[in-house]
């Protein structure tokens, strides 16, 4: 078998097979008959491709015949997954996985090439197995589309035949096309005469007078289309925007919303849907939205990520709408029936109902009954038939008109590294919050977000022992089985990049994507969670892939929802951000701080003008320490990646950085001038808050007599224009090894006062922007109190 192809034309086998994935199959590999393919191969009768195929391979596959189909099917599995997952690699190592990994990158309909997706959930282009019925939203009109369709090889021409019980008969003409082991009619599309939309239609694919395939669509009372336009079959209705058409004298009886229009020959209604609900048709016919003729609450459905605890504590769905209920059973026994609705009994005869031909054999009707409103919070029901043995019930929670809304700041839900939200409850429910901050008129809380806090409950007043619970869209995840954060992620060195990430979202799905702004185009990976599992967990081997050290800084971004945000920042190789030297006249020592990102070993030279002050110094944790000069002015310290020489003959250093330091006095930084890289706050969590949309420059002005460690000064605000601002402040210096780490309010009529942080335009303010209502305030800003932090870097001159 390793001759079933040489090396040089293993990319025409995979060119050849590829060609009939996307002619015969339509890239469905379901379609696929492999056995087929190979006789055909083995005839040789494929016309125009048959270049493609060398002799060798025709004789492993007379000769070898299960080997060889099961190398087909290996190699078209090969091609299914990676049209549809750009980053799918075939699992070991040979000349086969090593040719069709750069067949790949050099075929045009793989590699960074998004693939399309279509409203059927089907792989690949919209496609029709049979002809589709489909109505413009646009202008109203009808058409039919007629989808490619396999026929023998021997037919040289086809057409399609619709026929009517008002028009009568149509005729397409197909286009023809070669495929490997068929021929293909090609896609063709036809306007379709409105009045015979609600009679029999009926397609015929015909060829040398033989008709080969006949699809029907059964005369029917409505006509429904989907928001795409397409015809739904079977009255299977799903959530959403539906148009019907019927008679103009007949109507839908259904809970949803309705607008309606006269046509030249039908009444077209536009519905808006929500799963649960129910729709009876002109010939008496009922559909549930969204679900089966199955016993059970209809007519409404639950509000979704909320549910009620009742005195049990049991988790109870709740409904905004009092939904129905569906049993089935026969019309006697029915009558004999009773409901208990808390305790309190109703003959089922004397309820409002509906009877529901249900078209099967069991001799039984559906029934759908109005449920009493009696005004409770739980709903425990329980139906009794006299001739059955078991007893239906069915338990859950109505608030009239509740639903509810979470809000963010400046960004989309779900929350991501957002320190609060705040959620609006409709209806009419009186509420207490565990935990939040109430607004003084409405059923409007504000909440901090925290990693351990998943969902928000309530006391509900109306009923004691009962609580509403409303699960919150946050956005949380952990390294590696680590502890669970809402925080941004540290900035990483590239070697620091977990194997996994965990996430805990409100969604089914995420996009992990690299470098958005990169000339190669954006790289990414989609990662799903099955029906039950709580989390997603995120394989990073494609992005560590992806991490190269021609680029100095890699972004990663997620994406939940069609919304993509900045998640974490991971450098490729080293730089240096700041450096700093303080003078300490006590011990008679040079101090040196240096911010690199990296994780190599590092050495710093440093100079004062020509002279040599010190030479090639280790940095160790970030800092060097030396005698202290006697020699004052600016220094410069030039800082070196060492590097073992990769045949073991010694070590090579690599310049990173240079930069102009002044030397500091850490008992006195009079005059200094630094400014603010971002905010290190300890609310709840350490966690780094940069400073982005805006600059902010300290002037250091004079030390108080008194308070030696605190500083009065002027801090300059600038944006892209300029400077906007100047505020008078006062610098603490919480520690005279971290200089780096200070303390700031702004003075105010003499008093000082504490700076606020706005979250969602990530700027330092005096003062909220009162113009916001409460809620937006309340998840807007917070207060930098005498915990927070502002990491500086100091500066030579004042910018």
């Amino acid at each position: 078998m390793h001759c079933f192809v040489c090396d040089h034309h293993i990319p025409k086998l995979f060119d050849f097979l590829y060609a009939y994935y996307e002619l015969d199959l339509f890239r469905q590999i379901e379609l696929s008959d492999v056995r087929k393919l190979r006789d055909v191969m083995v005839s040789g009768k494929y016309y125009t491709r048959k270049q493609l195929i060398l002799q060798q391979t025709i004789d492993v596959l007379t000769y070898l015949p299960e080997l060889g189909i099961e190398r087909l099917e290996r190699y078209l599995s090969w091609i299914d997954h990676a049209y549809f997952d750009e980053s799918y690699q075939p699992e070991g190592a040979g000349r086969f996985i090593e040719a069709f990994k750069k067949w790949k990158e050099n075929h045009p309909e793989f590699g960074a090439k998004q693939k399309e997706r279509d409203s059927v959930s089907r792989k690949g282009r919209r496609m029709f197995s049979s002809p589709e019925l489909c109505l413009n939203l646009r202008n109203g009109k009808f058409s039919v589309m007629f989808p490619k369709q396999r026929i023998p090889s021997d037919c040289v021409e086809a057409y399609w035949e619709i026929v009517t019980s008002v028009s009568g008969k149509m005729r397409v003409q197909c286009e023809m096309i070669e495929a490997i082991t068929s021929n293909l009619t090609g896609e063709a599309e036809i306007g379709f005469p409105s009045a015979d939309l609600l009679g029999k239609i009926q397609f015929r694919l015909v060829s040398d007078a033989n008709v080969l395939r006949t699809f029907e669509i059964e005369q029917d009372c409505c006509r429904a289309f989907d928001g795409n336009g397409s015809l739904i079959r079977k009255k299977h209705l799903e959530a959403g925007r539906v148009y019907c058409f019927t008679h103009r004298e007949e109507h839908l009886k259904t809970e949803a919303t309705c607008t309606q229009q006269q046509t030249d020959d039908w009444l077209m209604s536009c519905y808006s849907f929500e799963t649960g609900m129910t729709v009876e048709f002109p010939d008496g016919s009922i559909a549930i939205i969204g679900g089966e003729m199955n016993e059970g609450l209809c007519g409404s459905t639950p509000v979704q990520h909320a549910w009620v605890y009742d005195e049990q504590k049991r988790p109870l769905p709740v409904y905004g709408r009092l939904p129905m209920l569906m049993i089935k059973t026969t019309p006697a026994k029915y009558q004999s029936g009773r409901m208990s609705l808390n305790s309190r009994y109703y003959p089922l005869g004397q309820l409002p109902y509906r009877r529901i031909e249900l078209g099967d054999r069991s001799g039984e009707l559906g029934f759908l009954i109005a449920i009493p409103d009696e005004q409770h919070l739980i709903y425990d029901i329980a139906i009794d038939i006299a001739a059955e043995q078991d007893v239906r019930r069915y338990c859950f929670a109505y608030m009239d008109g509740f639903d509810f809304r979470f809000e963010n700041s400046a960004e989309p839900l779900p929350y991501l590294f957002a320190p609060k939200g705040s959620v609006t409850i409709f209806g009419n429910a009186r509420l207490r919050g565990h935990d939040v901050e109430k607004h003084p008129n409405k059923n409007e809380f504000g909440f901090v977000l925290d990693a351990a806090r998943q969902v928000l409950e309530f006391d509900v007043l109306e009923q004691n022992n009962t609580a509403l619970a409303l699960e919150i869209p946050v956005v949380a995840y952990r390294f590696d089985q680590k502890e669970w954060r809402i925080q941004p992620p540290d900035e990483m060195w590239h070697t620091e990049l977990p194997k996994q990430i965990e996430f805990r979202i409100p969604g089914m799905s995420l996009e992990l994507s690299v470098d958005a702004d990169a000339d190669a185009g954006r790289q990414s990976v989609v990662y799903s969670r099955g029906k039950n599992d709580p989390t997603i967990t995120c394989d990073l081997m494609p992005l560590r892939s992806w991490l190269g050290r021609e680029r100095f800084r890699h972004d990663i971004d997620l994406k939940i929802d069609g919304n993509r945000r900045h998640f974490a920042t991971v450098y490729a190789r080293s730089a240096v951000f700041s450096a700093r030297l303080e003078s300490d006249y006590e011990k008679g020592v040079l101090h040196g701080v240096f911010d690199i990102v990296g994780k190599s070993r590092y050495v710093v030279s440093l100079f004062l003008g020509d002279c040599v002050i010190a030479e090639q110094i280790p940095i160790e944790n970030g800092e060097i320490e030396l005698p202290l000069p006697d020699d004052v002015g600016l220094y410069k310290a030039v800082i070196y990646e060492v590097e073992e020489d990769e045949f073991g003959f010694g070590e090579q250093l690599y310049k990173i950085g240079e930069a102009e330091c002044e030397l500091l006095d850490p008992g006195n930084i009079e005059g200094k001038t630094f400014y603010i890289k971002s905010l290190l706050t300890l609310d709840r969590q350490e966690n780094v808050l940069s400073v982005r949309h805006k600059r902010y420059w300290v002037k250091v002005l004079a030390q108080r007599e008194e308070e030696k460690q605190r500083y009065d000064g002027i801090m300059r605000v600038a944006d892209y224009w300029g400077v906007v601002d100047s505020i008078p402040v006062v610098v603490t210096i919480r520690k005279r090894t971290m200089l780096d780490q200070v303390q700031i309010a702004f003075v105010d009529d003499g008093e000082e006062q504490p700076f606020l942080y706005n979250y969602a335009s990530k700027e330092i303010v005096q003062k909220e922007d009162m113009t916001l209502h409460r809620m937006a305030r309340y998840r807007t800003y917070t207060m930098l109190d005498y915990e927070d932090l502002f990491h500086v870097v100091y500066m030579q001159k004042e910018e």
